[in-house]
């Protein structure tokens, strides 16, 4: 979705910091999204009482990721994705943090 969308000045796809990645909606990195959605969908629906039905769907946060690009190209609102970085841990430590 975004490799062929012109965005307006000032305004990039992603941001980063030393352990952080805001990024604009798209399609290239959904199925991460709708997999954390869902599987957070008891802790979500407890403050979002009044989401659709449909809304832990693949197929609705796709057209939600297109509106909310849409909005973004237009400065009429916009929604940032926050991705942890991999990031590897002391020798000790037995894991590596993973995106979202």
């Amino acid at each position: 979705m975004q490799n062929h969308t012109q965005l307006p000045t000032g305004l990039s796809f992603s941001y980063e910091t030393e352990r952080l990645i805001l990024r604009l909606p798209s399609t290239d990195y959904l199925r991460e999204i709708h997999d954390f959605l869902y599987r957070n969908r008891s802790c979500f629906e407890k403050y979002e009482p009044t989401a659709p039905e449909n809304y832990y769907t693949l197929d609705f946060q796709q057209t939600l990721a297109r509106c909310e690009l849409k909005l973004a190209l237009k400065l009429s609102s916009v929604r940032f994705y926050v991705f942890l970085k991999k990031i590897h841990l002391p020798s000790s430590a037995r894991s590596v943090c993973t995106i979202l």
